[in-house]
């Protein structure tokens, strides 16, 4: 994955290796590949659901990591009126 174009192997490594270095590889060669001005509408739409999936799977793990520490902190889930506010990120 030396290469810095965006290519099969790349997609599929990501169901073979998950770690956070080869996800920012990719995110970083996604988001190349995505920035060129003569992709086609589906060029453009795989690239769009690549994104997605990571975003995706970025979200899960945090929430598992966190309901991980909130179990361990003795949370017990129950949320306060305070805690109910929205969240802006």
């Amino acid at each position: 994955m030396s290469d810095s174009n965006l290519n099969k192997q790349d997609v599929d490594s990501l169901a073979e290796n998950v770690s956070v270095e080869n996800k920012s590889l990719i995110a970083h060669k996604v988001g190349d590949y995505y920035n060129k001005k003569n992709l086609s509408p589906q060029a453009k739409k795989t690239a769009e659901d690549i994104f997605r999936i990571m975003v995706r799977d970025t979200e899960i793990r945090v929430r598992e990591a966190l309901a991980g520490s909130s179990e361990r902190d003795g949370y017990s889930g129950r949320k306060t009126e305070e805690e109910t506010e929205p969240v802006l990120f």
